[in-house]
């Protein structure tokens, strides 16, 4: 991007979807201790056509402490019970888009803003993983939610909406940066083509993330070593066209 190497048309760095998450916590009687085992062991995917999906993540006591919520003597009592804590991710597949730039001292720079219908969705699976965690016993739930940080009961599920809360309200996270140099057939419109060469720059591929013509709404790997072994035997097959 600094040398502007295959952006004639000015899409690199363009299109940035993040997959927009936040995390809904359950407290429940017993003790569960989440970080042990397997850390992410269950996933809930009968929302996926809406955009969300919600995983089991079992986080070490140091790094569950970033996400949880309050201060001081009452955040020290909620550590004291986070063996008793169960964590759901979730993921929103996203419809909003950023920009990734050079700022003028030739760092990276990130915008992304999220619009309405990704925060929706957000409120929707937040109500979603508590509803889950009530049935499977919680006593209380942890929303992620500046205004509503925790409710005690399924009758305040109803709390969980657009009206009583703003996007500013929510605790977002995102971890899968992806669709910033996207794949088309339309060189006006996209980075490379799709063989994953640059439409402008001859033997210049992209393999991986930011390919994705839009968000995925699952964990990208299995997805980015896809596309790389088909890229390897693209250039196999056809090692005369560009090995010479």
């Amino acid at each position: 991007m600094k040398n502007r190497l295959g952006n004639q048309n000015g899409q690199v760095g363009r299109h940035l979807r993040v997959h927009p998450c936040a995390r809904v916590s359950g407290v429940f009687e017993e003790e569960i201790a989440n970080w042990k085992g397997i850390m992410q062991s269950y996933y809930v995917d009968s929302h996926q056509k809406d955009g969300i999906m919600l995983e089991a993540t079992g986080l070490v006591p140091c790094v569950g402490a970033a996400s949880l919520p309050f201060f001081g003597y009452k955040f020290k009592e909620l550590m004291a019970h986070y063996k008793n804590i169960v964590n759901l991710g979730l993921l929103i597949s996203d419809s909003s888009e950023g920009r990734v730039r050079v700022d003028p001292v030739g760092k990276p720079l990130l915008t992304y803003q999220l619009n309405q219908e990704d925060f929706l969705k957000t409120l929707k699976g937040i109500r979603l993983g508590a509803e889950i965690l009530f049935a499977a016993g919680a006593k209380s739930v942890l929303t992620g939610l500046a205004k509503i940080p925790v409710i005690e009961s399924r009758s305040e599920l109803e709390k969980l909406n657009p009206r009583l809360n703003r996007k500013t309200d929510l605790e977002y996270m995102a971890f899968h940066p992806m669709g910033s140099c996207r794949m088309g057939d339309e060189p006006k419109a996209a980075v490379v083509n799709r063989h994953l060469e640059s439409h402008y720059v001859k033997n210049l591929f992209v393999s991986d993330a930011s390919i994705f013509p839009t968000s995925l709404g699952v964990n990208p790997q299995l997805t980015i070593m896809a596309f790389a072994t088909r890229l390897a035997d693209y250039l196999k097959a056809n090692r005369s066209n560009y090995f010479q």
